[in-house]
């Protein structure tokens, strides 16, 4: 899923959105902007990946302790939702670019917690997306050197 957050990969949209926005250049918008993905703040995703390693699971209904889990905020947000906080967080004015769906890309991703919750409990919290890129960010805004990557 989407993780996001300080340290993260140059290459996902929230960073190119995010730097594009800092250097006044265009958003590249694929499928016409018209996209879903569940952002998953990397501290939550690292929270939730710490109770794996350290607390037993409870597996009920299986004969062997093994079970792939979705981590992620089980929450789809729209692409626009993202561009609009960034826009906040900038104060700068966006321009787009429309462009086609990629080969392979998908309209919408959402983490499916039912296996998580069922082994570790309910996913009580995560950060909400407005909070999370505040945090990004003022880590990109540290050092200039982070817009040039």
């Amino acid at each position: 899923f989407t993780v996001y957050g300080p340290w993260g990969r140059p290459d996902m949209a929230y960073w190119m959105f995010s730097k594009n926005a800092l250097t006044g250049e265009p958003l590249k918008l694929f499928n016409q902007g018209q996209m879903k993905r569940d952002f998953s703040y990397i501290d939550d995703v690292v929270s939730r990946l710490v109770k794996i390693v350290t607390q037993p699971a409870r597996f009920p209904d299986l004969a062997t302790p093994h079970q792939i889990f979705n981590i992620g905020s089980g929450r789809a947000k729209p692409l626009a939702d993202l561009i609009e906080i960034i826009k906040n967080l900038t104060q700068k004015e966006i321009r787009t670019e429309l462009w086609p769906m990629q080969i392979g890309d998908v309209e919408e991703t959402c983490a499916d917690l039912s296996r998580y919750e069922a082994a570790y409990g309910p996913v009580k919290a995560y950060t909400p997306l407005k909070e999370g890129m505040a945090e990004f960010m003022d880590w990109l805004r540290s050092d200039p050197e982070f817009i040039k990557l």
